[in-house]
């Protein structure tokens, strides 16, 4: 790659451009044209560099490269020729603008490998793990901290309503009632959002409305539980 600075001739075109575009009123279309004749000329200068460029994908770059672009005609009026080299201008911009789109790309490669081990079925031999992800089998417990079947017994029977009225909100068939049968059903997360009528990739959303709602039925669940105790 040619890293030799410009000649003095094409640093003194591409001052003469930028200049041209700061003559131009905001938003006209001359100032539009003047802002292309100066991005045309950078882009074919072969001037545009920043270091380690070629230690990540070439999206990386490219993508660094448009907003370095992006910021030159939205803050040409700043540049001034006196101070530095159009080139030197640009290209201290696009060092910061490549560290921010590989700080992007990082976070975006950590993202992409957690939902692949999270999201990886598990098959084991426990039938209530089988085919279930990690992400799923870390926020499920092997049981309920209650009888499975007399509180199945408890939220079937709903006498009160109590369970079917507190839903997530917008989605009134995603109610607790609902959703705690199918979890007593060994359903899985994407399962059981799916059949209250919510996207299987927002299983969260119905996961964490389930446990908020188990604190907040514990009184009623106790006090059901109590009740069969004495009867027995």
């Amino acid at each position: 790659m040619n890293r030799n600075p410009p000649t003095d001739d094409e640093s003194d075109q591409l001052e003469r451009l930028a200049l041209a575009v700061q003559k131009q009123p905001r938003g006209s279309n001359a100032r539009r044209l003047a802002q292309n004749r100066l991005v045309c000329a950078i882009e074919r200068s072969g001037k545009l560099f920043c270091q380690g460029r070629f230690n990540f994908p070439p999206e990386v770059y490219d993508e660094a490269v448009r907003e370095t672009l992006l910021y030159l005609c939205r803050n040409i009026d700043r540049y001034d020729p006196t101070i530095a080299k159009v080139m030197t201008w640009v290209n201290d911009a696009l060092h910061f603008r490549f560290i921010d789109a590989i700080a992007r790309y990082r976070k975006q490669q950590e993202r992409l490998k957690m939902e692949v081990s999270l999201d990886r079925p598990v098959n084991s031999s426990n039938n209530h793990n089988y085919n279930r992800t990690p992400l799923e089998m870390l926020a499920q417990p092997e049981t309920i901290s209650w009888p499975s079947e007399r509180v199945r017994d408890c939220i079937e029977k709903d006498s009160d309503g109590l369970f079917a009225r507190r839903c997530v909100r917008g989605h009134p068939q995603a109610n607790f009632r609902a959703i705690a049968l199918f979890y007593l059903e060994r359903k899985s997360w994407k399962e059981i959002a799916v059949a209250v009528g919510i996207s299987a990739d927002k299983w969260s959303t119905v996961q964490s409305h389930f446990w908020r709602s188990c604190r907040y039925f514990a009184p009623e669940f106790e006090e059901y539980l109590q009740q069969g105790d004495d009867e027995e």
